[in-house]
């Protein structure tokens, strides 16, 4: 296994760290603390820590303590280098590992000792396409020497009682023979507002007109306290992944654009909660996987809607990301503009099955076929209903050209999108490799499903399912023993978007 395995929280486990900075040292302690300006080949025990979440009221924005990486992910042993602005001139840095093992959900694997701290200022926009950017100093950099693949979280803690998170994967240097979890960072990005602008809106001015063209890595995420859309949308998956026992590598959407032969082998795919920008390289890896037989799970909607580009900034290659939603405006034509990927001929449909639908969506999730092998243990029914699970966006099955034949519904809900009636589904399909393609269809699957906000049923019935997901597909190929059976033509599913909301 590649993550912490057979882990109790009462366990302790060792792990190599190393720290320096170009900061002011302070000397650490003998219990793991590592100072700035220093090196240190000392062990340092994974500890479950309950203390590592951010309040609200810790979480200050630009009035607090905030920062940014060089890198999303790193390989184990890689350095990876922290930007950050605090408000008082002394900090401190905690790194946790996000565990399904440990109690609290989090291991803390390292600690700083104090480092010196400064307000940090320095942006620079580009007048082309509005991009902002922090043109920070290195505030310190840590080692990563002896860390497992994960996900996890370096938390800024200001003296004045302001704190934030930095996010940082541990990737997983090959995924053959694992389930691959995927990290949604293009996604995390595109709605970044930091410095006041979004590939959405202008904070200032509002409307989709004063959006940024291109986003940058080099910033702190204002969403999920520093996280972006993580806590919120994967943290949930990735604590009930580890506590199957099944073999998990640890990736972001970034990787696998920019990673080629990155998921050679794997068992399995899973796009979490809310997975929506995707590069055309991206896209190709995925379905190349998909066609050798490893299988896909899409735990969200939305999914590779829209077509993005990467470039270099300063601090390295791939950071900052093209995002014109518009072929008049993008100077790049044809297949590589960053519009809708159903725009250039590659629907959604043909990797996912399903289609983006609408914006605000909310219904009842409603099982349609209970014998569906991943309903199993949950005590579903034909016609069981589930609360709060259709919320946000969802998709739904479209019976036209390019759907996949092997298309099985097994969940149709009526929803609601604003005032006007339409569906969500969730389907699966089975390719010639052996590959199996599930879909839930909602983006409420993890954000609400997983979450104290819905009936215990419901969270019952999405834990079970998504354990189902991650087991069955770590089996190999899941059409070799559950080939799809396709319904799509007698459900009487329109053939086009009847909200205006797509």
């Amino acid at each position: 296994m590649r993550f912490l395995a057979a882990l109790t929280t009462s366990l302790l486990l060792a792990v190599s760290l190393a720290a320096c900075s170009g900061s002011s040292p302070t000397a650490g302690t003998s219990d793991g603390d590592t100072a700035a300006g220093t090196t240190t080949g000392s062990t340092v025990t994974a500890v479950d820590d309950a203390t590592w979440k951010v309040s609200n009221a810790q979480n200050r924005g630009r009035s607090g303590i905030e920062g940014f990486a060089n890198h999303d992910s790193v390989l184990p042993g890689e350095p990876v280098t922290l930007y950050v602005s605090s408000p008082t001139k002394t900090y401190t840095v905690k790194a946790y590992r996000m565990s399904g093992k440990a109690k609290s959900g989090a291991l803390r694997v390292w600690k700083s000792g104090t480092l010196t701290g400064t307000r940090q200022k320095a942006t620079t926009t580009d007048p082309d396409t509005r991009s902002t950017s922090a043109e920070w100093k290195p505030s310190t950099k840590v080692s990563t020497q002896g860390w497992t693949p994960g996900v996890y979280l370096f938390k800024l803690a200001a003296t004045d009682g302001s704190a934030s998170f930095i996010p940082l994967i541990v990737r997983s240097e090959s995924t053959k023979g694992t389930v691959v979890l995927a990290m949604s960072n293009l996604t995390w990005q595109a709605y970044n507002t930091w410095g006041g602008k979004s590939a959405y809106t202008d904070d200032e001015q509002g409307g989709l007109e004063n959006r940024e063209y291109a986003v940058s890595f080099d910033r702190p995420y204002v969403m999920g306290k520093g996280t972006g859309k993580y806590l919120s949308y994967e943290n949930p998956v990735v604590l009930r992944a580890e506590r199957l026992g099944i073999p998990l590598s640890y990736v972001t959407t970034l990787d696998v654009a920019t990673r080629p032969g990155l998921l050679d082998g794997a068992l399995g795919y899973v796009s979490l909660g809310h997975d929506e920008y995707w590069t055309g390289t991206e896209r190709d890896a995925v379905e190349t996987a998909r066609d050798a037989g490893t299988n896909l799970a899409f735990l969200g909607a939305n999914i590779s809607y829209w077509q993005v580009r990467l470039r270099e900034s300063p601090t390295g290659p791939h950071r900052i990301i093209d995002i014109y939603k518009s072929k008049a405006k993008d100077p790049v034509k044809g297949k590589e503009a960053t519009v809708h990927f159903r725009d250039i001929g590659r629907p959604e449909r043909l990797m996912t099955g399903q289609m983006y639908e609408c914006y605000p969506a909310k219904g009842t999730y409603t099982v349609l076929d209970p014998s569906f092998f991943l309903f199993a243990n949950t005590g579903a029914e034909k016609g069981s209903t589930y609360d709060g699970i259709v919320a946000v966006e969802v998709d739904r099955a479209y019976p036209v050209s390019g759907t996949p034949d092997t298309l099985q519904v097994v969940a149709k809900s009526a929803t609601k999108c604003g005032k006007e009636s339409t569906w969500s589904t969730s389907s699966y399909y089975t390719v010639a490799s052996g590959a199996g393609v599930f879909t839930t269809g909602s983006m409420g699957w993890i954000f609400k499903g997983m979450s104290p906000n819905v009936p215990t049923s419901s969270a019952k019935f999405v834990g079970t399912v998504t354990d189902n997901v991650l087991t069955e597909m770590a089996k190999g190929p899941m059409g070799e023993q559950h080939p799809a059976e396709p319904n799509l033509a007698s459900l009487n599913l329109p053939s086009s978007n009847t909200t205006g909301s797509a």
